[in-house]
This record gives C-alpha cells, sequence and structure tokens, in this order.
C-alpha cells in the first residue's frame, strides 16, 4: 500500500477499521516502545510519535513509512488516530 498515493478516503477507511480492530494490548505494547524510544510525553495518547506507531500497527506498515510521508498526510493519519481515541462511539460503548 503506498501511503503517499492511497486517496484520503480509502486510507482514512483503512485506517479507522485498523484501529478498530487494536487492543488494549497493542496500545500497551506501543506505550513501552515508545518509553523505551525516550518519549517523555505524560499522556502519550497526545504524542504524535506514539499515534503513528498506533497507525502503523493498524495499517500493517513499518512506522517509518508513516513518518516520511509529507507533513500534511501525517497530520491528517495522526489527527484521525487522535480522534479516535478521544472519541466514543455511543454505540460500541456498551
Amino acid at each position: 500500500m503506498d501511503l503517499k498515493t492511497l486517496p484520503v478516503e480509502e486510507l482514512e477507511g483503512k485506517l479507522q477499521a485498523g484501529l478498530e480492530n487494536l487492543t488494549g494490548l497493542d496500545f500497551e505494547q506501543i506505550e513501552r516502545i515508545e518509553r523505551q524510544n525516550k518519549n517523555v510525553t505524560p499522556l502519550l495518547n497526545w504524542s504524535s510519535a506514539f499515534q503513528a506507531q498506533l497507525a502503523a500497527r493498524a495499517l500493517g506498515v513499518n512506522v517509518n513509512e508513516i513518518k516520511a510521508l509529507p507533513l500534511n498526510r501525517y497530520n491528517f493519519i495522526t489527527s484521525t488516530v487522535s480522534n479516535f481515541l478521544f472519541t466514543l462511539d455511543s454505540e460500541t460503548a456498551n
């Protein structure tokens, strides 16, 4: 999958679907990776590096592919992850 040329709607759909399949275990594993990488953000949910790691896991790509994207696409991806983390769908809250 070429993240640079994938249409935004398709990228967002794949990312959302991948995020929905992640678990708390994935979250904790990525937390551990970010702490080992010396990420000192108190709440990692707010860290773009952490969000990029989550996106990479959700999309099944290496995090360096995401970090190498043009800034606007990188920001789109990390913002999508942030929105996912901080929005609770009332239908899935049960």
